[in-house]
């Protein structure tokens, strides 16, 4: 019951594109004499999981504030080599203004972390200007991916190919449909001459003033550019903590007292139980994963209830299946996800995740129909070859974000064995409430019809996954 309890609180705080997303949005601004790029990231539980761990560089088992702020610098840099910008051809030299993290409260108690970057560069506008924008960094990475550009005063935009202005509120409401995938942008610019005191004899207008007040001011690379201000912060056990914003190098760890530097991640064996934590929460929203281990189950069901209607031999010991061989059948099952999991998880084995999910959705059809007709015979060897399939949908949760571990040693061989442990718990709990129900079930005289309707909606859904998927 402790997993199932785990699985529900924190369905409250999962993140909405999922706990392994990494998305980010670049916000360019041009003004006359300057260009400026706020770069954005919301990055979900499992990779700022594995950022704390890296953020901790004296490996003491807290991350302090400072280590934070040199954690933010270090990705604005990484950032910085990632953007390519050119105007008229010639590329354009971005430097990196600020940059400041903070974390807030996800799903399975964990964290996610919000950094902000603000880089800039002198830039002289002229008529006929081409800029082009493309961000290189990592672009297989899992998660949403936004451009925006917006004119100053002063400038026309002849022609562009993204908004001007963040279609997700600054990552904070993505819309609902597929990923956004933007990493380019193609702008061509050209100056307004406007008339001399035009700006003395014009009012400011309510659409400039509400623009001028959600704006970050535009400035020269030279100049100090104010800080970024971040989103509400709110640490693991919810109390407000504050990641100071860095505009280069932060002070060591040792220059702040330990006392007053607040704790991102406990001991060492936090990772391991976090991992099992989003085991269970993966399983616990992963509804497919779940119709096709309700299929599972309710073949052992379906076949003995269904005989023991037509026997006239102790119909109710026939109807009961032995726990043990439904242990055995979600183990299989557990197992074979887990070997192809970890297969993908090492970057051994890939396979497209649009055909892997309609796979899944065809094992699901396909154990409904089979239970329909009452052929499940086999239901262990079942379960484990359609493991096989279910274990790549499970490495989308975590083939991205571990590949960075396995250059590390060999902690992401625990990591990965306490999430599939976390998987496992779930769903034998699972196994535990669903047998008296069906048992209950299957000892009833309209046994039959109700088990056939329930393969029935295995089927069905599996159908309808499939090909809402294809």
């Amino acid at each position: 019951m402790f997993c199932i309890g785990l699985a529900l609180m924190s369905l409250a705080h999962a993140h909405p594109l999922g706990n392994n997303t990494v998305n980010r949005q670049a916000g360019l601004k041009l003004s006359p004499t300057a260009i400026t790029l706020d770069y954005r990231l919301d990055i979900a539980e499992i990779p700022t999981l594995l950022a704390t761990t890296d953020a901790d560089t004296d490996n003491d088992g807290t991350t302090t504030k400072a280590e934070w702020a040199d954690y933010a610098h270090a990705y604005g840099q990484r950032i910085q080599q990632g953007i390519v910008l050119r105007v008229n051809g010639e590329a354009v030299s971005l430097q990196l203004d600020s940059a400041l993290a903070s974390l807030k409260s996800g799903a399975a108690g964990l964290n996610t972390l919000f950094i902000s970057a603000r880089l800039s560069a002198p830039l002289q506008v002229h008529s006929g200007m081409k800029l082009t924008y493309q961000d290189i960094r990592e672009p297989e990475q899992p998660g949403w991916k936004d451009v925006f550009f917006r004119a100053g005063y002063g400038l026309a935009v002849h022609a562009s190919n993204v908004p001007v202005a963040s279609s997700s509120r600054n990552l904070t409401a993505y819309p609902t449909g597929d990923l956004l995938n933007v990493l380019a942008a193609t702008i061509e610019m050209g100056i307004i001459a406007p008339p001399e005191n035009a700006a003395a004899s014009q009012p400011e207008s309510g659409a400039e003033r509400a623009m001028r007040r959600v704006e970050p001011p535009v400035v020269k690379a030279s100049q100090p550019t104010p800080p970024l201000t971040p989103p509400p912060v709110v640490s693991a056990d919810a109390r407000p903590t504050a990641i100071a914003p860095v505009a280069g190098p932060s002070p060591q760890p040792s220059a702040v007292p330990r006392a007053t530097q607040p704790v991102s991640h406990a001991p060492r064996i936090l990772p391991a139980w976090a991992f099992f934590r989003l085991g269970v929460h993966h399983i616990a929203i992963g509804w497919d994963h779940l119709m096709f281990l309700f299929g599972l189950i309710l073949a052992q069901f379906s076949l003995r209830a269904t005989s023991a209607l037509h026997s006239s031999a102790n119909p109710r010991w026939v109807a009961q299946p032995r726990l043990r061989r439904l242990i055995g059948v979600v183990t299989a099952f557990t197992v074979a996800h887990s070997l192809t999991l970890a297969l993908a998880a090492n970057g051994w084995v890939r396979l497209p995740g649009a055909s892997v999910e309609a796979a899944i959705a065809l094992t699901i059809a396909y154990i409904g129909l089979m239970n329909l007709l009452g052929r499940n015979r086999h239901s262990t060897q079942l379960a484990f070859g359609f493991g096989l399939v279910h274990g790549f949908g499970f490495a989308g949760a975590l083939a991205a974000s571990m590949g960075s571990q396995r250059t590390q040693g060999h902690d992401w061989l625990f990591n990965l064995a306490a999430f599939n442990l976390g998987i496992e718990a779930f769903q034998l709990i699972l196994v535990m409430m669903l047998v008296p129900i069906l048992g209950w079930i299957s000892r009833q005289n309209r046994a039959e019809q109700v088990l056939r309707m329930l393969s029935f909606i295995v089927m069905i859904a599996g159908l309808g996954w499939f090909f809402s998927r294809i």
